[in-house]
């Protein structure tokens, strides 16, 4: 279960479309958001299982840090 945002999200919206088009695909299972400290990857990560789960998919949260 993903931790619940604490916050309200804003913008990213080229990067919420390309991820959930990513997803969207036959063959594509994994999505993994990389790049530096601070950058709201795990923002982004919380509004698209959001949006996954909204739509009844499954989804699954993993944190590695």
């Amino acid at each position: 279960t993903a931790p619940k945002p604490d916050g309200t999200f804003v913008g990213r919206d080229r990067e919420m479309l390309a991820v959930d088009r990513a997803l969207m695909l036959d063959d594509v299972s994994t999505v993994t958001l990389t790049g530096m400290p601070g950058i709201g990857k795990t923002s982004l990560a919380l509004a698209l299982v959001e949006l996954v789960q909204a739509r009844k998919r499954f989804c699954w949260w993993l944190l590695l840090a």
